[in-house]
């Protein structure tokens, strides 16, 4: 949507902000990734200042802690690591055409128009032909018009037990804004 760029600032700020002070940051990340992205996702619709019924967002975040890597994403954000065998997929897309996706849309009482070709995605429609709003996503923060026809923003979370093959850099830089 238009106002994308305010709700992913949104989001951003908040998931920064209050993922490790979740209860459940040490003890469960991957409930505390999850409860953290639907709470990111309810703030939105309580802030008039977030433009969030026709815009949103796709997220991805990653929690490195030791040799684990936690990832959780809603929608098709995409997170990628280099191994010594070449490039591993860690996040699949929430596109509207995965079974899984399509049959919670459809059930909800959601369209999907299939990809007109190859490269492009299918849409989730709340309308049966196909003219009101078309998310190429089944999952996001945000896009809350969608909400009804089964557009969620539960994240899918996955851990990943790093290899001594796995390049991981981490690189953290934090700037002070006066």
């Amino acid at each position: 949507g238009e106002h994308g760029q305010a709700v992913s600032q949104f989001c951003m700020t908040y998931v920064r902000d209050r993922l490790c002070e979740h209860p459940a940051f040490a003890s469960d990340l991957g409930k505390a990734l999850t409860e953290t992205f639907l709470a990111c996702d309810a703030a939105m619709a309580d802030d008039d200042l977030v433009p969030c019924r026709h815009s949103g967002t796709t997220a991805v975040v990653a929690v490195l802690h030791e040799a684990t890597l936690t990832i959780a994403w809603s929608g098709d954000s995409r997170a990628v690591l280099a191994t010594a065998a070449g490039a591993v997929d860690l996040t699949a897309d929430h596109n509207p055409d995965v079974p899984e996706e399509h049959a919670r849309i459809t059930a909800a009482g959601g369209f999907v128009k299939p990809a007109a070709a190859d490269g492009f995605s299918a849409r989730v429609y709340l309308d049966a032909a196909l003219t009101q709003v078309g998310l190429a996503m089944a999952r996001s923060l945000g896009d809350h018009c969608l909400r009804d026809c089964g557009v969620i923003a539960t994240p899918t979370v996955a851990v990943r037990e790093l290899a001594a093959d796995d390049a991981v850099e981490v690189d953290v830089a934090f700037a002070r804004v006066s």
